[in-house]
């Protein structure tokens, strides 16, 4: 991805790697960063909302993640490369600013 292109073009900090994204029911975009280990969540705007996780192979750690999807109760379902399961995390929607 070119400089301006994608995720960076809206404001997420990314360092380098996005790879999938998604767009909940109130606009706000998750960007999961490969190579930060991490998933950045933003606002339509491009305002950093929240990131979570970290690199490891334990409970809540992402080891190369590429994909996710939340489903209808904010649970967030996480696809990483060297995971032998799919890590998921909740996310509050009460917790995270509306846009």
């Amino acid at each position: 991805m070119g400089e301006g292109a994608g995720p960076r073009s809206v404001g997420v900090d990314t360092s380098g790697t996005p790879r999938g994204v998604w767009v909940d029911d109130q606009q706000r975009l998750y960007v999961v960063d490969a190579l930060a280990h991490c998933v950045d969540i933003s606002s339509k705007s491009g305002q950093s909302l929240a990131s979570f996780a970290e690199s490891g192979v334990g409970p809540g750690q992402f080891n190369f993640p590429n994909d996710l999807t939340l489903d209808s109760h904010g649970l967030a379902f996480v696809t990483d490369r060297h995971h032998h399961t799919v890590p998921h995390r909740r996310v509050s929607a009460r917790a995270l600013p509306s846009t």
